[in-house]
């Protein structure tokens, strides 16, 4: 095994450090056979270079995870046939391909399974979580059955490590080399993404809507809580649309809010609880506050006299709540500086009024007042962040970036994203007109960093509410 370390070693050296590293791993593979336990810090010594050389492609920490097995305690609980599986798993992610947990655990020594084809991705695959850039790629390569672009994008830190993304209007298939859809590609109105905290993504194990339609009625979802482990709240726009891609023949009929329960990659609506009627959309936003209880945003579309948008933007509403699961009827609103939060929805004044109003729904952070959101909607043009202050009324306006709306590129639905200690903000890209874009990659996602103080990111969200 001293040898095997020390060719490791030589091997992580080479120019070409992604076959050496395979190469190495192999070596490692064959000869560890009746020497896991008594040899196992010669292994992680042989692993030890080839992590260093790694660290660029966002592999560290999964691969400290494989060494972990190797030379701690875990090796005598996984045993031989386990930790030569999780080293086979780490040469197929040396050589570009991602393997899901599920698949690594049930490898013995058999070879990994490659894509099928070259126009067919792996169901998961990895990339850098900590830079906008690597952000987008990660979704962008993101091509399956399970997911092929979506809008929306809210993310919820779970208390098991992961984050599961949850999207609106998805494309669920593959594409082409040239970038197009598949044929058999299908169209539904939410979906979910899971990704590790190594930088690995999936779709959620559902072939239909994480939300499941009533009759003609879909759910579009807008804001989304952990609210014990296993467990999350998602609300969601009640919406009918006759598929004619008229835009203005979309209706609204009032939220809903959904308890989903989160097994694995599994995805299984629990409950659904109807929130309102309108015209004032509660659950547009939510975030938890530093005394356990929850800030509820809403938002209202201004009409003109003949029920036409009167504005591009929407008007802002805030109601405080014990928890997510408080019915609608028990909120307190917010009816201005004067009588601050009150009972009754009727008394609930804006905040922000219509005019540079917000999106349809918020980004809201937890521990603060504020939110994250494209001013008029697709037609607007600068993200930025408002921070509320209940007792004047004020909202202070704090422009993150410029994001213009073309016909063929319409930007929307911002959302904050705290990883790590960085935060970022994805926005959707589709056509005003609804029509799908020509390029599979073109209905996905993009990621920019934006600067927040320590007080503006809040509390830590991973924190579990309390029942």
């Amino acid at each position: 095994m001293q040898r095997l370390a020390a060719d490791a070693a030589k091997k992580a050296a080479q120019p070409d450090f992604v076959t050496a590293a395979a190469a190495a791993l192999d070596d490692i593979t064959t000869e560890t056979t009746g020497h896991v336990h008594d040899e196992h810090a010669a292994t992680a010594a042989a692993m030890a270079p080839v992590l260093d050389r790694v660290h660029r492609r966002g592999l560290r920490a999964r691969l400290r995870s494989i060494v972990a097995a190797v030379a701690g305690t875990r090796t005598r609980q996984l045993g031989t046939a386990a930790v030569l599986a999780a080293i086979t798993a780490a040469s197929t992610l040396f050589a570009g391909i991602c393997v899901s947990q599920s698949t690594v655990a049930a490898v013995s020594t058999a070879q990994p399974t490659t894509a099928a084809t070259t126009d067919s991705r792996p169901s998961a695959v990895c990339g850098n979580m900590h830079t906008a850039d690597g952000l987008t790629r990660l979704f962008a390569d993101l091509s399956t059955t399970a997911w092929d672009g979506a809008d929306v994008g809210l993310s919820v830190p779970l208390s098991d490590g992961r984050t599961m993304w949850i999207y609106g209007d998805t494309v669920k298939g593959e594409q082409t080399a040239d970038g197009q859809y598949a044929p058999g590609w299908r169209w539904v109105h939410n979906s979910a993404v899971f990704t590790t905290a190594d930088g690995c993504a999936t779709g959620a194990d559902s072939r239909d809507e994480i939300l499941p339609s009533d009759g003609e009625t879909f759910f579009w979802p807008t804001a989304a809580v952990q609210t014990r482990p296993g467990y999350v709240d998602v609300f969601a726009s009640a919406t009918t649309w006759p598929g004619t891609g008229d835009l203005s023949t979309i209706r609204y009929h009032g939220t809903r809010r959904f308890t989903v329960a989160v097994d694995g990659d599994r995805v299984r609506t629990v409950s659904s609880t109807k929130i309102s009627s309108g015209p004032i959309a509660w659950g547009a936003g939510i975030s938890r506050q530093r005394d356990g209880s929850v800030l509820i945003y809403g938002t209202e579309q201004p009409t003109t006299a003949t029920g036409a948008p009167a504005t591009f933007g929407k008007r802002l509403y805030v109601a405080r709540a014990q928890h997510p699961d408080t019915p609608a009827g028990q909120y307190t609103v917010w009816a201005g500086p004067s009588r601050g939060f009150v009972s009754g929805l009727a008394n609930a004044v804006p905040i922000v009024e219509g005019t540079q109003g917000v999106s349809t729904a918020v980004s809201a952070i937890d521990g603060t007042t504020s939110v994250v959101t494209k001013i008029d909607d697709a037609l607007g043009t600068d993200v930025s962040l408002l921070t509320m202050n209940f007792a004047t009324g004020a909202v202070n306006r704090q422009k993150l970036f410029t994001s213009k709306s073309t016909a063929h590129d319409a930007t929307y639905l911002p959302y904050v994203h705290l990883i790590g200690d960085q935060a970022y903000v994805s926005v959707s890209h589709n056509r005003l007109n609804g029509a799908l874009p020509d390029h599979g990659n073109d209905y996905k996602p993009t990621f920019r960093t934006v600067t927040l103080t320590r007080h503006q990111q809040g509390t830590h969200p991973r924190t579990v509410l309390n029942s």
